[in-house]
């Protein structure tokens, strides 16, 4: 049977597959706070405002696609329309809301940071990838030496660039067993994954 499952660095297999990497949106680690209970006044404080500052971070990695278009005339033969070509960029999800402001009045803290961890494994993967010719393993290993190379045709360069870090990713896959599925089947299960998650970081 063929498993999704979540590897750290020392495990990924040197074996085919589809892979994920996820965004690791936030833990109390991340936020420097130990245990559950009993922290102290300033570190709370200080923790909700490194949580802002990570959501405001994503928000804007997230929000940087790019757009290009043209929209015409209707009802109109070429020569006499008029055609407009378009360029432009998403608006930041969180642009004009107050969630600044109510995360700023969370009271329970611990509560709303164990919640985004459960939060953070249902949202869509920001990149998608597929090892066929070269292994699992080896194709973390290559994102991994773009992101410090900081290559701007890979993942790990535009991962760089965009102010996240490699600590900020989780890393999840199936591993395929290609000598019983066929290279295209595994190819066309990348292409309906990233159709229907729409990674950011994903170019082709």
């Amino acid at each position: 049977m063929l498993n999704f499952k979540n590897f750290k660095h020392n495990e990924i297999p040197s074996s085919p597959g589809i892979y994920v990497f996820r965004l690791d949106l936030v833990s109390q680690s991340k936020l420097c706070l130990r245990g559950s209970t009993g922290h102290a006044e300033i570190e709370v404080v200080r923790a909700k405002k490194n949580l802002i500052k990570r959501i405001q971070l994503i928000d804007k990695v997230m929000s940087s696609r790019k757009f290009e278009g043209q929209i015409s005339e209707i009802e109109k033969v070429t020569h006499n329309k008029i055609q407009i070509d378009l360029l432009g960029n998403s608006r930041r999800v969180f642009e004009g809301t107050d969630l600044i402001k109510k995360l700023e009045e969370v009271e329970q803290l611990i509560s709303l940071i164990q919640i985004l961890e459960i939060i953070t494994k249902i949202i869509p993967p920001l990149y998608v990838g597929i090892a066929l010719e070269q292994t699992l393993k080896d194709r973390y290993e290559q994102h991994w030496n773009n992101y410090l190379s900081k290559k701007e045709n890979g993942f790990g360069g535009r991962l760089s660039k965009s102010g996240l870090g490699w600590d900020d990713l989780s890393y999840s896959a199936i591993e395929i067993p290609t000598g019983i599925i066929q290279k295209d089947l595994v190819e066309v299960c990348e292409d309906l994954f990233q159709g229907f998650s729409k990674p950011i970081f994903s170019i082709k």
